[in-house]
């Protein structure tokens, strides 16, 4: 049985380490859900890949289908640096992509991902909290396992279902986690 914390938020965590396929795991649910009929929002940001390395990540808007580069991988100049450069543009999308009015109406919500520049109150944070006010929508966030503990303690989200990218059949978990939330939220 699954135990929803938070006033009754439907949150599920997608994680696992680098390069472990979480994005994949939901990019390769998403064509399910919208054959289901279900409305999606929220951002992918799909990684680049160059000579096995990722070179920066595109962000896909869920709801509208739109894409637009959102980083790139900075060179290496000999000092410690951060390792990515973020577009405007593709920060104002994802912005807009997850802000209350863009979510409000759907059936998912996705973030990807919920990282170290959220725990510090940076990147995609600020619109973190005021999504788990959607409580009509199952929210999907994506984290990297050492992360898992400080999201559910900054979000308050208590100990929400996970999936471990990597583990076999996770496809079909999610999926199984995703129609259970959904037949426990209220009808209208």
């Amino acid at each position: 049985m699954i135990h929803f914390e938070n006033s009754g938020h439907r949150i599920i965590l997608v994680k696992g380490n680098t390069q472990s396929g979480k994005s994949s795991l939901i990019e390769g649910l998403i064509p399910v859900l919208k054959q289901r009929e279900l409305k999606l929002a929220g951002i992918l940001a799909k990684g680049l890949w160059e000579s096995n390395t990722r070179s920066g990540f595109i962000l896909i808007d869920l709801k509208y289908g739109k894409s637009v580069p959102l980083a790139r991988r900075v060179k290496n100049s000999g000092r410690n640096t951060v390792p990515f450069e973020f577009f405007p543009s593709g920060i104002k999308a994802g912005r807009r992509a997850l802000s209350v009015e863009s979510c409000a109406g759907a059936d998912i919500i996705v973030v990807d991902e919920v990282g170290r520049l959220e725990i510090a109150g940076m990147g995609w944070a600020p619109f973190l909290t005021p999504l788990l006010s959607l409580n009509d929508a199952v929210h999907i966030w994506v984290v990297r396992t050492g992360l898992v503990d400080d999201v559910c303690r900054i979000w308050n989200l208590g100990q929400p279902p996970q999936v471990r990218a990597d583990e076999p059949n996770a496809s079909d978990r999610l999926w199984n986690l995703i129609l259970e939330a959904r037949r426990k939220m209220p009808r209208a």
